[in-house]
């Protein structure tokens, strides 16, 4: 997961997914879509479970 993480970040601070990242800091919350990411977290074959009361 951490690997896969890392790919991602990589892959989108080089432009190579969406548009270019101005220079700076950032976190992987303001550089990856959610959706993206756990479709490729799927694709490596991570399992989502429900918490309890989650609709």
């Amino acid at each position: 997961m951490t690997a896969l993480g890392v790919a991602l970040g990589v892959e989108r601070l080089l432009g190579l997914r969406g548009e270019a990242v101005a220079p700076g800091t950032h976190t992987p919350e303001a550089l990856l879509d959610p959706a993206y990411a756990v479709e490729r977290m799927v694709e490596i074959g991570t399992t989502f479970v429900g918490a309890r009361g989650d609709s």
